[in-house]
């Protein structure tokens, strides 16, 4: 029976996957910059764990893809509003907050939060009590569900907030912050290219979150759409694809070699 209903969805993966007419010239928007998920390499051609899925979403559904890259917090309002935007693929985090205007696919990938110090503050912010004092400054990035863990749990610390997702890190590297909270496997990432000047506080020593996962995101008005996705996600999750995908650019990291 279940070999039954397995084959049935491939089935149902390929014809939809056939006669699907939306989007043929499909323009997916992002934040290039968040490693590894959305990222230029250094001739300027998109690379990531998110832009990767994109491309094989569009290959296998005989689509022409397109990336427009602009501001996180500005991702959003794009989609919604058809300027230019038709699907998502920017390591959104999924919330409450934005499902009441958006749809997500099944998560994507599922992280955690870490921070990154100076490496000399290593022996400063061992525990969360250390972090959550008004003397420690801690920079996020606007928009993001990091964002909104911080200002929720860390309320005595003082919290400076930046546009673009480079600067935070920046910010610690040059003392006008002290710790910068994000994804774990990004700020790891950002560590290791700073390796000796920056350090990487676990994601244990930090609150519990509710955080949902990553995913892509869809008009509310594009459930079809949407769907066609998940199914094309779940296939290539039950074939290995994805797993591929997954050690390539968070274990193996190949990707370094062209940055």
């Amino acid at each position: 029976m279940k070999k039954i209903l397995f084959a049935l969805s491939i089935f149902m993966f390929i014809s939809k996957f056939a006669f699907s007419q939306e989007y043929k010239n499909l323009k997916v928007c992002s934040e290039a910059g968040f490693i590894p998920f959305e990222m230029r390499t250094a001739t300027g051609k998109w690379d990531g764990y998110d832009i990767a899925l994109a491309k094989i979403f569009a290959k296998k559904t005989g689509r022409k893809i397109f990336f427009v890259d602009m501001k996180f917090d500005g991702l959003i309002p794009a989609l919604i509003t058809n300027r230019g935007c038709d699907m998502i693929a920017s390591a959104v985090g999924i919330n409450k907050e934005r499902e009441k205007v958006v749809l997500f696919s099944q998560p994507t990938y599922q992280s955690a939060y870490a921070g990154v110090i100076r490496t000399k503050d290593l022996d400063t912010y061992k525990t969360f009590e250390s972090m959550n004092k008004s003397a420690v400054r801690i920079a996020v990035q606007s928009g993001t569900e990091a964002s909104q863990y911080v200002k929720k749990n860390f309320t005595r610390a003082t919290i400076l907030t930046y546009d673009d997702n480079a600067i935070p890190i920046n910010a610690v590297f040059t003392k006008k912050a002290d710790i910068y909270i994000d994804d774990s496997v990004y700020s790891m990432i950002a560590v290791n290219r700073k390796i000796g000047h920056l350090a990487l506080i676990k994601p244990e020593v930090f609150p519990k979150n509710d955080y949902g996962g990553m995913a892509f995101v869809f008009r509310k008005t594009d459930q079809h759409f949407c769907d066609e996705f998940n199914l094309f996600f779940s296939r290539i999750k039950e074939n290995g694809e994805l797993k591929k995908l997954q050690t390539y650019y968070f274990e193996k990291m190949g990707w370094m070699k062209d940055m």
